[in-house]
């Protein structure tokens, strides 16, 4: 048994090293990542992001719609909110800002023309 300690001290410290080595950063990459897919009537929404979502920082989401439709997204809690109108089937990209809190979890809102409200939970954000 005393053998088997030297590979997992090996594999700590080369996790370790692999960490510092990643300027991204937790939930980051420069590709986009699909946070999740809501159904609601006959309209699919699906959103993702990409690079590092932080407290306070700008962060970019892309969503694609199946139908026409106008949606308004916001973070839950927050006064600031994008209206984004589709006339058909597509995608938009834009951009929030993330509250500054580090305490509760982070959802996104997506509120439909029909009245209808989706939510995305981010979970927990972290400086």
């Amino acid at each position: 048994m005393g053998w088997l300690k030297w590979p997992n001290l090996l594999l700590v410290l080369v996790a370790l090293y692999l960490s510092t080595q990643s300027q991204m950063g937790y939930y980051s990459s420069p590709e986009w990542i699909n946070i999740g897919r809501r159904y609601t009537e006959d309209l699919e929404l699906i959103i993702y992001s990409r690079g590092r979502i932080q407290p306070g920082e700008e962060t970019s989401f892309l969503i694609e719609v199946s139908d026409p439709v106008n949606l308004v997204l916001r973070f839950s809690g927050e006064e600031q909110s994008i209206n984004l109108l589709f006339d058909d089937d597509g995608e938009q990209v834009f951009t929030l800002i993330t509250p500054n809190q580090t305490s509760s979890e982070v959802i996104i809102e997506a509120e439909t023309s029909y009245g209808n409200s989706k939510f995305w939970n981010l979970g927990r954000l972290y400086r």
